[in-house]
C-alpha cells in the first residue's frame, strides 16, 4: 500500500504558466466515500484509474491505485453511476528545482479555482517556494477534490 503525502497551495500569480511542461485534461468521480475512505475513478487522456484513499493524518494518507480499462471508466461516466458531481480539471505539470508542481485548473462547477499540489516523499521534505506560490491550504478541507464534488467552488460565498 502506498502513502500520498501532498501539500496544496493557492497561487499568487499566473507566472507559472510560462513553465508548464505538459497539460492533461481529466474528469474524476467518486464511486463511494465514508469518513475513513473514498473510492475515486479518474479518466484522463487514453487512461483510467481506480483509486482508494484513506482518511488524512496531517498531509498524509493511504492510497492504492490501479489502472483500469478506459472503456470501464467511460461506461460508468456515461451511465452516471457515481455518487457526486464530477470534478473536471486540467492538470498542468510545472517542474521547479527537482520537484514537479501539479497545478489543477478546475472547470465547470469549480471554474475559477486554481490550486497547486506537490507530492513529497516525507511530510518534512523541504521544497521550493516559487514566487507564484501562494497560501498553503493543505489543512483546509474545502479544497479536497471530494469536498469540491460535494460543494463546488462556484457555490461558495
Amino acid at each position: 500500500m502506498g502513502t500520498e503525502i501532498e501539500r496544496k497551495f493557492l497561487l499568487a500569480s499566473d507566472a507559472w504558466r510560462s513553465s508548464v511542461e505538459r497539460s492533461i485534461s481529466m474528469v474524476q468521480v467518486y464511486l463511494a466515500y465514508t469518513p475513513q475512505s473514498q473510492v475515486r475513478l479518474r479518466r484522463t487522456g487514453d487512461k483510467a484509474y481506480l483509486t482508494v484513499k484513506g482518511a488524512k493524518t496531517g498531509i498524509s494518507r493511504a492510497e492504492i491505485e490501479t489502472e483500469v480499462p478506459p472503456s470501464f471508466a467511460d461506461e460508468i461516466l456515461e451511465a452516471g453511476l457515481y455518487a457526486l458531481s464530477p470534478v473536471v480539471k486540467t492538470r498542468h505539470l510545472v517542474p521547479v528545482a527537482g520537484h514537479v508542481f501539479e497545478i489543477d485548473e478546475y472547470a465547470e462547477a469549480n471554474a475559477g479555482l486554481v490550486v497547486a499540489e506537490l507530492e513529497l516523499p516525507a511530510e518534512d521534505t523541504p521544497h521550493p517556494r516559487p514566487d507564484w506560490l501562494g497560501e498553503q491550504i493543505s489543512d483546509d478541507p474545502r479544497y479536497a477534490n471530494l469536498a469540491l464534488a460535494e460543494s463546488p467552488f462556484t457555490t461558495w460565498r
